[in-house]
């Protein structure tokens, strides 16, 4: 964060975590719908096995491998970080890798390079649970606009 988002900070949260209160229509009952169980299962289940190492050193393999109290453990953290508007530092850790483009003559130049930012399969599971729910609720109704090209399937952010 501090290389890509030199100025950030944590954030207050924005709201309290009730989990107490488990009414329709709380942000606690929302939590529990956009991360179920079930949902954070298909999502921690749907990387390719031997994908790049990340920060934490932690493949999509060993994720599998993890028995339902881990399950049940990462869907509290999820549902955890939704509520408070924040997401743990752990997770925020990130390995960049540079990768040169071909026929560029000059190779000192930063523009030579193309970076690969790699986060945790954790944090990538709660992204993907994240834009499954936007796409089922508010891009349905709102979707994106014509030149949008970030999180748009099927179209990149590359400037030409």
């Amino acid at each position: 964060m501090d290389v890509h988002f030199p100025d950030s900070f944590p954030t207050n949260p924005k709201h309290k975590f009730m989990a107490s209160i488990n009414l329709p229509g709380t942000p606690v009952m929302e939590a529990e719908e956009v991360f179920s169980l079930d949902k954070v299962h298909l999502a921690l289940q749907s990387f390719s096995n031997f994908k790049a190492v990340r920060p934490d050193g932690i493949r999509p393999i060993m994720i599998r491998h993890l028995g339902p109290l881990a399950l049940q453990c990462d869907t509290n953290i999820y549902r955890a970080s939704y509520l408070l508007g924040y997401v743990p530092q752990s997770l925020r850790k990130a390995k960049v890798v540079f990768i040169l483009k071909v026929g560029k003559n000059d190779y000192s130049d930063h523009h030579s390079f193309h970076p690969i930012t790699l986060f945790s399969f954790l944090l990538k599971g709660m992204e993907r649970i994240l834009m499954w729910h936007l796409n089922a609720t508010t891009l349905l109704e709102a979707p994106f606009h014509d030149n949008q090209h970030a999180f748009h399937k099927g179209r990149n952010c590359e400037i030409m």
